[in-house]
């Protein structure tokens, strides 16, 4: 962990009076530029009227991410690492520099409405035992996904999650699950562990829990430290009424043998660190069985659904003059096979610029396309589209 023990109290005190911001916003990224831009966007409405701060750390991206963002976004605080130093290091690095009162880690892969911090911030000085904040959040087909609230890992709802049958007994009454079903997607309640993808908290507790267990490389590392502020006798949230939408995934490739490697490895290491006797060795046994199996299954999985869809798309484009000649000019050189719509025309795609859209319009879009066509994002003045191709899969970038 990046803070050293025994100095926590006394630092947790001296920033809780020396904040001079409402919120700080820190978001890792790794060669996801054009996912990063759309977020930036979103962030930035969503901070309007607040004192906010973001922290964009870089992991060494090759997409020349940096520079391509930063002038584009010039309140934004960029920090470039010459090498990735993984998920919880690079949180860890820019939190001696944080000025807020709260503190919100965020994927880049992410769209947050223009209400979310407020929501946030009022929920949370609401409850004073609150440790961590997690919001509903869909993927980009506006599918609701389960790990917005999550259990304890157990060595049977491990076992069922991490050899891929979680989908068979989510709904069996198995103990606690691996995701927590206690809670409908809408409501607001406490949950035991939340998604890295979005931890809303109080600053005060950052140094109190000690930061990301630097340990954890990629993955895992939101469980640790849901379980770590839990085991400080604070309760995390989950709050229903607040959607963002998760791309999920953008800086791995999924079911890849080095993601398999990275997420077990993982796993395993929560494990070490928190279970001891039967426990941990039935939970080993069940990592050790369903990495084989998931390794096996790597290759055959990652060829599902990565080919460009072979119909013919037709595509209703919204914005003005510009934005529609640009994108048309992307999707030309794309090689997408489509049809620009007429006004009153079928479409099975809808194009929306932004920032001119507002995000929680368009969060709520989403979900409410899920069955009936797809929506792609393309920010004003972009050269860069992103979307999502197919559902329970990674977004997808035409640039």
């Amino acid at each position: 962990m990046y803070f050293k023990s025994g100095f926590s109290e006394t630092i947790s005190k001296f920033v809780a009076s020396n904040w001079k911001m409402d919120l700080s916003v820190v978001i890792v990224n790794y060669n996801v530029r054009y996912f990063l831009e759309q977020c930036l966007h979103s962030v930035l409405r969503a901070a309007e009227g607040r004192q906010v701060e973001i922290y964009v750390v870089d992991n060494h991206s090759s997409d020349d991410s940096v520079n391509y963002l930063q002038p584009l976004f010039p309140s934004v605080i960029f920090i470039q690492n010459r090498v990735n130093e993984g998920f919880a290091r690079a949180n860890n690095q820019v939190i001696p520099l944080l000025k807020g009162e709260f503190v919100l880690f965020l994927n880049p892969d992410t769209l947050i409405p223009e209400d979310c911090f407020e929501k946030c911030i009022a929920f949370i000085r609401s409850k004073k035992d609150a440790g961590a904040i997690g919001v509903k959040m869909m993927d980009g087909s506006g599918r609701f996904l389960p790990e917005s609230k999550r259990n304890l890992p157990s060595p049977v709802s491990s076992l069922i999650k991490l050899s891929g049958l979680g989908k068979l007994f989510q709904r069996k009454n198995y103990g606690k699950g691996y995701y927590d079903c206690s809670i409908a997607e809408h409501e607001s309640g406490p949950v035991q562990i939340l998604s890295g993808a979005f931890m809303f908290m109080r600053k005060t507790l950052l140094y109190e829990v000690e930061g990301f267990d630097a340990d954890f490389f990629m993955y895992g590392e939101d469980i640790d430290l849901s379980y770590r502020i839990c085991l400080l006798g604070y309760r995390n949230y989950y709050l229903g009424s607040c959607a963002i939408i998760h791309f999920k995934g953008e800086s791995s490739v999924r079911n890849s043998p080095t993601f398999t490697r990275n997420f077990y490895g993982a796993m395993a290491l929560f494990v070490k660190k928190h279970y001891s006797g039967t426990k941990a060795m039935l939970l080993f046994a069940g990592i050790q069985f369903s990495r084989v199996l998931a390794l096996s299954m790597a290759g055959w999985r990652s060829g599902i659904g990565r080919d460009l869809d072979e119909r013919e798309r037709v595509i209703k484009i919204t914005g003005n003059t510009e934005d529609v000649s640009r994108a048309l000019a992307l999707l030309k050189k794309s090689g997408i096979k489509f049809m620009e719509a007429t006004h009153d025309m079928y479409f099975d795609t809808l194009l929306i610029h932004t920032p001119h859209t507002d995000y929680a319009r368009l969060i709520a879009m989403i979900s409410e396309a899920a069955d009936r066509y797809e929506i792609w994002i393309s920010a004003t003045g972009s050269g860069s589209i992103i979307g999502s191709r197919k559902r329970h899969q990674n977004g997808m970038v035409i640039s």
